[in-house]
């Protein structure tokens, strides 16, 4: 690929503006579905994904709601079978079924994003977060013996930003030359993660060159043979940068449990969780990865609800009979993509066993969850 070469994936800031107008549209515009595969798998077999699926969604609807879901279904099918673009490796497809069938979104991945499909009120950007959160983008520098390549990987997207040989007898002298190329990619790249790649002692080299601001950046120095491609360095980078991200994601769910025990630090729970988004309190959204909530409902009008219990038949707010179920777990990560908020994804014991789910606060004075007790003796029981 030449350098600065336009591809055809969907990229970070393009997924972050589909992932806000997803998010933004209203539960009563009608019912959407959103189907994310994986087409390393082959057509074929995301094809049999899609008719299982259809299968168990078709069985719990009747009348016009069936006719508008296979209305969808048909057009989900037409768009699957367009030719793949090379290299896609994953297809998220959101498509509006009330009336005549809308394409709301058709967005094609160099990375996998894991195959699922359903049919509800709001579109399922969960996937898209998750890619997000995952894999993001960072500037990769490959320094090998006979120059260096400077790319930037984009959920899982490889562009090649700059490229040069060391015209001189020594690479280290090829080095000092083409430093401020390297930089000035760097600049246009803002505030990227960085990885160094390729020969170590050429890394290091590299590293002591560039300003104090970039090596801030750099999160890894790679120890590569002379023989690995670029494509080959991607991948990994890429490797890497999950393992940092499942870092930070521990580091934010321990953030988390700390701040339970300070007041105005974090919440966790379903409902503690949902109200903190509702009022635009939270300023991340912290969430096991097999985090499956029990069905709430809300309502439609002024988005009053409950995370768990079966929908009343007007609201209690509004006295508005435009009471849907809730997916809770829909409705948050729907919540946390329409405010632009950072959602974290973690594994472990700890966070399941208050609820699976939490927030951090924004702006929040730390103060003791439970006060000293009024007086010697005194047992307080917080709760």
């Amino acid at each position: 690929m030449k350098p600065n070469q336009k591809t055809a994936f969907t990229r970070l800031q393009d997924l972050e503006q589909h992932i806000t107008r997803l998010a933004d549209r209203p539960a009563d515009a009608g019912p959407v579905i959103s189907c994310h595969l994986d087409l390393t798998r082959g057509v074929s077999a995301c094809r049999r994904f899609i008719s299982e699926q259809a299968s168990s969604l078709r069985s719990a609807l009747r009348g016009g709601a069936r006719r508008d879901f296979e209305r969808g279904l048909s057009v989900l099918l037409e768009r699957l079978a367009l030719p793949a673009r090379p290299r896609a490796s994953g297809l998220s497809l959101f498509i509006a079924v009330q009336g005549k069938p809308k394409v709301l979104a058709s967005l094609v991945f160099a990375a996998p994003v894991g195959d699922r499909m359903s049919l509800t009120a709001t579109p399922d950007i969960f996937p898209l977060l998750c890619l997000k959160d995952r894999l993001e983008s960072h500037m990769l520098v490959l320094v090998q013996p006979d120059g260096l390549q400077i790319a930037e990987v984009n959920l899982g997207d490889v562009s090649v930003k700059a490229w040069a040989a060391h015209a001189t007898s020594t690479a280290t002298a090829g080095m000092d030359r083409h430093i401020r190329l390297v930089e000035r990619v760097l600049q246009a790249a803002g505030r990227s993660y960085l990885f160094l790649a390729g020969d170590p002692k050429l890394c290091e080299e590299l590293y002591g060159l560039l300003a104090a601001g970039h090596r801030a950046r750099l999160v890894e120095t790679l120890p590569l043979p002379a023989s690995y491609s670029l494509k080959q360095a991607a991948e990994v980078s890429i490797a890497a940068f999950e393992e940092f991200e499942s870092g930070i994601s521990e580091a934010t769910a321990a953030r988390l449990l700390r701040g339970i025990r300070i007041q105005g630090s974090a919440v966790a729970g379903a409902a503690a969780t949902l109200s903190a988004i509702r009022e635009r309190r939270a300023d991340t959204l912290v969430m096991s990865q097999d985090y499956a909530a029990s069905s709430g409902w809300v309502c439609n009008r002024c988005g009053d609800g409950h995370p768990q219990g079966a929908a009343p038949e007007i609201c209690p707010s509004c006295r508005d009979p435009q009471v849907a179920p809730l997916d809770l777990r829909v409705e948050l990560v729907r919540l946390a993509g329409q405010q632009g908020l950072p959602v974290e994804l973690v594994d472990g014991d700890a966070l399941r066993y208050l609820g699976g789910v939490g927030c951090l606060l924004r702006k929040s004075p730390e103060t003791r969850a439970a006060p000293l007790p009024r007086r010697v003796g005194t047992l307080d029981l917080v709760a």
